[in-house]
């Protein structure tokens, strides 16, 4: 029986690699849900329904929806002229609609009126 003659030395690590992998699998045990890694993306807005809308639409038609949550943080801003405490242009009616459409466990709603917009962000 003829033995192959390998041209270069690379394809002989890449054989052996391939042949400790196939008789030497690795054994990982599984990763339980609660601690896959995900991807948290916060969202602090006041009376901005317009951007909100498109930036949910670019996060939820663009990303991979299974690693990604997203908090949404309404209230006004600490120092900013507004009537209400918290969003009443239909921001809000607008998160419960991507909510019932993705789930309320993808999509969170955080009230927080009144804070600097630096100290929302690490509310949640």
């Amino acid at each position: 029986m003829r033995r192959r003659c390998y041209q270069d030395w690379r394809e002989i690590i890449i054989l052996k690699m391939i042949n400790n992998i196939l008789l030497y699998p690795p054994i990982y045990p599984p990763i339980p849900v609660s601690q896959q890694p995900y991807i948290a993306i916060g969202l602090s807005f006041y009376n901005d329904v317009n951007s909100l809308e498109r930036c949910l639409d670019s996060i939820f038609l663009k990303m991979p929806m299974k690693y990604v949550i997203v908090l949404a943080i309404d209230g006004i801003y600490m120092g900013y002229p507004g009537d209400t405490q918290l969003s009443n242009d239909g921001s809000r009616d607008l998160i419960r609609s991507y909510q019932d459409r993705y789930g309320e466990e993808k999509l969170k709603l955080f009230d927080f009126p009144g804070l600097h917009e630096r100290f929302k962000r690490q509310k949640t």
